[in-house]
């Protein structure tokens, strides 16, 4: 009897999966997926391997992997949630797990040479400005990749940048329209991420390591990046005379300061700390122009101050505007990373991450202050641990961080040596604990950045080497 319900119940088995089987089947000649039916999809690729149909199987495989894609999606998701409360290394594990699905997607779908740009993500200026460091990087042959697509809708984009972007014969703009269905149902798993890279020796580096290495390759071709139309050239001349600016006898800066934003509040700072800096500027004889929005506080214009967050047109504009400015003034936000593009210095001002700033060699550097329990935070805790990131204040909060924002007066400090620089045109000879913080970036192998000498003279502990003072302590 028992082994007649074995086979009634093997045989029940088998008339089951037969018919999941047979729906799976037909579904697929529909591309449907039916995602109840998991792990049969998983069944019948063993099966079908088993009964040597292996060109079959591959295909029920690799539609699996790409209908999944949305699953794995999430780990992005999840990367970057651990990653802002501070958990760098669960953050860097998922991301790795995402890059490799990645990979297997790419193959399937057969676009792995191909880095893919997509407006949910790449609609922010500094998001965008890093197709830049792409198409560097693939001029410069340091990654395994020939194309790069920007996908629709071209209104998306800043129209400045887009244009000069699809000047190179490695970027080519395609509406979504134009994409074929597995290409387009799996367009979130195929977007290029800003956070690591893989080099052409395959290793995987950070964001700010890949621009620095881009950027100093780039630089020993001495080749300036963008070149504009003549009549973007002539359009920009005209835009700025509005304002009575005449590029032949006048200079201007540009000044912008995140405020107000929701996500990433870390970053946040306040314009009316910079008047004073401002007044130094055009005292100086230049302009200064602030960009933004218009969600952003306004500044009455004065004399050689012009706010032009209340003028859209400025943003048809960006890349002359950027090109011809003589220096500039951000704190960590999308402009900050789209200035490492020129060949203008500048200072960064008002800032919390250490290590998360897109700068270039020889920038400058304002840093707010870290307290724990009423004792300062040292640059090097700040520059090796997931204080250096752009992590969430609830995350601050819980390691008992108190942040002292930068002054005006120290905004006005930092902006007074760095334009002296600028004057004087050459490199002062730097401090020992300046020629200390250069080798801590190289060791990041990131662009070594100038603290401004304000914080040296006010907070000489932040120089401190932890590290080494513990093992005098313990001595």
């Amino acid at each position: 009897m028992k082994k007649v319900l074995k086979i009634i119940y093997y045989n029940s088995i088998k008339m089951k999966n037969y018919f999941v089987f047979s729906l799976i089947k037909l579904f697929y000649t529909f591309n449907i997926y039916v995602d109840f039916f998991e792990n049969y999809y998983l069944l019948l690729i063993y099966n079908s391997n088993s009964t040597t149909n292996q060109k079959y199987s591959n295909k029920i495989a690799n539609f699996f992997i790409q209908k999944k894609s949305k699953k794995i999606f999430n780990l992005m998701f999840l990367h970057a949630y651990f990653s802002n409360i501070g958990h760098g290394l669960v953050s860097d594990q998922l991301n790795f797990i995402f890059q490799e699905y990645k990979k297997i997607i790419s193959r399937i779908l057969n676009v792995d040479k191909k880095i893919y740009i997509t407006p949910d993500y790449y609609h922010k200026i500094g998001h965008f400005a890093c197709v830049g460091y792409f198409i560097k990087a693939i001029k410069l042959k340091l990654i395994d990749y020939d194309q790069i697509y920007i996908i629709g809708p071209a209104k998306s984009y800043n129209q400045s940048l887009l244009r000069n972007f699809l000047r190179f014969k490695e970027v080519k703009f395609l509406e979504k329209e134009e994409l074929n269905k597995d290409i387009l149902n799996n367009l979130n798993c195929l977007t290029s991420y800003l956070d690591f890279f893989e080099l052409k020796n395959k290793k995987k580096v950070r964001l700010e390591e890949f621009c620095s290495i881009v950027s100093n390759k780039w630089k020993k071709k001495n080749k300036e990046f963008f070149t504009i139309s003549k009549k973007e050239h002539y359009d920009g001349i005209k835009f700025l005379k509005k304002f009575n600016i005449d590029i032949n006898k006048k200079w201007f800066c540009i000044l912008h300061v995140r405020d107000n934003r929701q996500f990433s509040k870390i970053r946040n700072s306040e314009i009316k700390k910079y008047k004073k800096a401002i007044e130094y500027i055009t005292s100086q004889g230049g302009y200064v122009l602030r960009i933004g929005d218009r969600t952003m506080e306004a500044l009455v214009n004065k004399e050689k101050f012009i706010d032009l967050t209340r003028i859209n047109e400025f943003e048809n504009h960006l890349i002359f505007l950027f090109k011809q400015a003589r220096f500039f003034m951000v704190s960590v936000s999308g402009p900050g990373a789209l200035s490492t593009l020129f060949n203008g210095p500048a200072i960064h001002l008002d800032c919390s991450p250490m290590y998360s700033i897109l700068g270039k060699n020889k920038d400058f550097v304002l840093p707010r202050m870290y307290y724990r329990n009423n004792q300062l935070v040292s640059f090097f805790e700040r520059l090796n641990t997931d204080l250096g990131k752009s992590v969430s204040l609830n995350y601050l909060k819980e390691k008992n961080i108190n942040i002292k924002e930068n002054t005006d007066d120290e905004i006005l400090s930092a902006t007074k040596e760095f334009f002296s620089k600028i004057k004087q045109n050459k490199q002062n000879k730097k401090s020992n604990l300046a020629k200390k913080i250069s080798y801590e970036y190289k060791k990041k192998g990131i662009n070594s950045l100038n603290i401004a000498k304000v914080i040296e003279t006010k907070y000489k502990k932040f120089y401190l080497d932890d590290s080494v003072e513990d093992k005098k302590k313990s001595l």
